[in-house]
C-alpha cells in the first residue's frame, strides 16, 4: 500500500520544473533533479535535515529507495542541490509551510 507522503512526494516532484546539469567528459552523468527533489521533499516531512542522514535513508529505508528508484546521492551532492536552490526564485522549500 502506498502511503500519502509517498504520493504528495512523487507527485510533487514531477510537477516542479527542472533541469539536469550536464557532466563533464569524463564525469558520470548527473542525477535528475526530480530524484534529488524527490530526496529533499522527504527529508522535509520526516524532519530529515542533514544530507548525510539522508544518503543514509537512501541505503537503507525502502520507502526511499521507491521513490528515488534505488539511486543513492552521495550527501555532498544533497548538499549541493540544496545550495543551488536557496534564495533562488525555484526554491523548492518556498513551496511548503
Amino acid at each position: 500500500m502506498v502511503s500519502g507522503k509517498r504520493v504528495f512526494v512523487w507527485r510533487a516532484s514531477t510537477t516542479v520544473p527542472c533541469q539536469r546539469h550536464t557532466a563533464a567528459r569524463t564525469g558520470r552523468p548527473g542525477y535528475h533533479p526530480a530524484v534529488l527533489l524527490k530526496l529533499f521533499i522527504y527529508g522535509y516531512l520526516n524532519r530529515i535535515p542533514s544530507s548525510r542522514r539522508l544518503e543514509g535513508e537512501a541505503g537503507r529505508n525502502v520507502e526511499v529507495m521507491w521513490l528515488t528508484g534505488r539511486l543513492v546521492p552521495d550527501h555532498k551532492t544533497i548538499a549541493e542541490f540544496r545550495r543551488q536552490f536557496e534564495g533562488s526564485e525555484n526554491d523548492p522549500g518556498d513551496r511548503f509551510p
